[in-house]
């Protein structure tokens, strides 16, 4: 009985021995798993840091990149501006130069106080008449060949010129129609009449300033039919040549007339400049036109100048040069 006992104990504690290893052992187990477990997460960690590391330093670098390409736009932005502000200079010194200045410098009499202006008459056709009338009279010095220059801004035979220069012919304003009014039906004068009884030709000009082409109530034509048939039954055997000369727009009134010509102020000035510095009479003339025609327009030696904008050259070269000069 008592070697039973013992060996029920020994096998006892054998068993106790074999679980302990084996607790111990997964013991280890457990203990090597946790290690291992952490070595992993700080393997993980390490690699997370890096990576985390790297997406900071691509995104420096893509910011540093960025930060670079638009530097490099706002050099490229600025040589543009630059290179374009050059241009523009360019452009208004090429302008200046070769407009404005020559311009300003042979006629800034121009912008200067004018005598019809001091007396607000520049709106009057007849004062206008009249300063024609002297300028293109044969017996004014330059007389035939102004009235030849006046003549050659409109499309007509060159035969015109021919006759006058050779001729002494003359200019009335504001011609009578006389006896023939009332068959006219017209109480109306001819603005100017030039005319040459010796070699017969003629040119009848109707000059309006603010007004239009009048018609009369009772037999209903207009200014320049009445006149044309006055001039054609007074001369019939001469060579004629009709003319509306306006200020205001009166273009209309002589598209559908095979017989009218249509003149603006602009060639009688244009015709005129290169009179200017010959005789004074003419130049006073020239300043009460651009007075009139260039009234929004004044300029003076200090208004165009390297201030002035590119915009203000173009417009005054616009409006104002290529229309006279």
């Amino acid at each position: 009985m008592p070697n039973i006992q013992l060996q029920l104990i020994e096998e006892l504690r054998l068993l106790y021995l074999q679980e302990k290893k084996g607790q111990e052992y997964i013991q280890r187990v457990k203990e090597n798993t946790r290690l291992q477990f952490i070595k992993e997460l700080c393997i993980l960690y390490s690699q997370r840091e890096k990576e985390i590391k790297f997406a900071r330093q691509e995104k420096e670098f893509l910011q540093r990149e960025k930060q670079l390409e638009q530097r490099v736009q706002e050099i490229l932005c600025f040589n543009f501006l630059d290179n374009l502000y050059h241009l523009y200079q360019q452009e208004k010194e090429r302008l200046y130069n070769q407009y404005i200045y020559p311009f300003l410098e042979k006629y800034s009499f121009l912008n200067k106080e004018n005598i019809l202006g001091v007396l607000k008459k520049e709106g009057e056709e007849n004062f206008h008449s009249r300063f024609l009338a002297k300028f293109w009279d044969c017996q004014f010095v330059s007389g035939c060949a102004v009235l030849t220059d006046f003549l050659k801004m409109i499309n007509i035979e060159t035969e015109w010129y021919n006759l006058i220069k050779t001729s002494s012919y003359t200019i009335e304003t504001e011609h009578s129609t006389g006896k023939h009014r009332k068959h006219d039906l017209c109480k109306k004068r001819i603005d100017l009449l030039i005319k040459d009884d010796e070699h017969k030709w003629m040119i009848c000009i109707e000059n309006k300033i603010n007004s239009k082409v009048h018609a009369d109530k009772k037999s209903g034509r207009d200014q320049l039919e009445i006149y044309e048939n006055y001039c054609k039954r007074i001369y019939p055997d001469y060579k004629q040549l009709y003319i509306l000369l306006s200020y205001s727009n009166n273009k209309y009134y002589a598209q559908n007339r095979t017989e009218w010509q249509y003149m603006d102020y602009y060639a009688v000035m244009k015709s005129l400049l290169k009179y200017s510095e010959s005789y004074e009479i003419i130049q006073d003339y020239l300043k009460v036109l651009y007075s009139l025609l260039f009234h929004h327009k004044q300029f003076d030696d200090q208004l165009y100048n390297e201030s002035t904008s590119l915009y203000d050259y173009n417009s005054f070269i616009n409006q104002v040069i290529s229309k006279i000069y």
